[in-house]
């Protein structure tokens, strides 16, 4: 029986991997004030990174319907194909459950959902494991049991630049922000069973990339899968990461390399990098 993976776009997956992979990507929809988009098709990300520059007031996000999923799901399993779907956390948005109410309505045990518990390129790193199973030849169901088995190891950390989309989301109090922006304050965030967590404060880009090498290094990454980066239209940011982690002995193989898409980005902001991989 032939597996169909499905992801939403939050994975931010370069089109080009997608359609050479075979993916089908679900897209959430994008607003800039009255105006709405299908993340990645109708916005791509250069213009939506353009938007948020030059807007004052953040955009926002809505997650995939329970609908759409059961229109997309009905086709495939129409097909002939069972479904691997790979969702972002579904404490950051509501998609994961869209797509629970389309595969309950449908009754069908060929649908495989699962919750990455993770975002941007921690997501984007389960959904390549996903399709290496698939190549494989391995069945949806077995598919669905390795990732749950992985998923535990999967780390994720994203280094922002900035906290003045922090501030402007309302995660962080303008008081907070305006200390923190004075001292050159770096968070560092994860998800930690899904939900979103400040790891740490670094008073520059620097010393995040130092607090990572020494985190990546306390426990070392599994080389037998591939390793995910991210940066939020800031490619020398990116580089200078990966050149640091570098310098300290930290080698990364099996790079694939994405853009941070709208739904992190919008409290992410510009200049942000992250990094996923799988526990050693």
């Amino acid at each position: 029986m032939a597996v169909k993976i499905v992801s939403d776009s939050t994975c931010d997956i370069e089109k080009s991997w997608i359609d050479e992979h075979g993916l089908i990507i679900v897209p959430l929809k994008v607003m800039f004030g009255t105006e709405e988009y299908s993340d990645g098709v109708t916005l791509s990300k250069e213009q939506f990174y353009e938007k948020l520059s030059s807007g004052k007031v953040l955009p926002t996000t809505s997650q995939v319907t329970p609908g759409e999923f059961t229109s997309l799901f009905s086709g495939i399993l129409a097909e002939g194909s069972d479904i691997v779907f790979l969702s972002l956390s579904n404490f950051i948005s509501g998609t994961y459950q869209s797509a629970v109410s389309a595969k309950n309505s449908l009754s069908d045990e060929r649908i495989h959902l699962f919750d990455t518990f993770s975002a941007n390129c921690g997501h984007a790193l389960m959904v390549r494991i996903a399709v290496q199973l698939r190549d494989e030849g391995l069945t949806a169901e077995e598919i669905l049991s390795r990732l749950e088995s992985i998923r535990p190891k999967l780390r994720f950390y994203i280094c922002l630049d900035t906290l003045h989309y922090l501030k402007l989301g309302g995660r962080l109090p303008a008081s907070s922000a305006f200390i923190g922006e004075l001292l050159n304050i770096k968070p560092i965030l994860t998800l930690e069973e899904g939900k979103v967590a400040i790891v740490e404060k670094k008073r520059s880009l620097p010393k995040t990339f130092d607090w990572l090498a020494a985190k990546i290094k306390s426990t070392g990454i599994d080389r037998n899968f591939p390793v995910c980066l991210g940066h939020s239209n800031s490619p020398q940011a990116l580089d200078s990461m990966v050149r640091q982690l570098e310098s300290k002995g930290i080698t990364l193989h099996d790079t694939l390399t994405g853009i941070i898409g709208a739904v992190i980005a919008t409290h992410a902001g510009p200049g942000a990098v992250s990094i996923a991989y799988i526990e050693a």
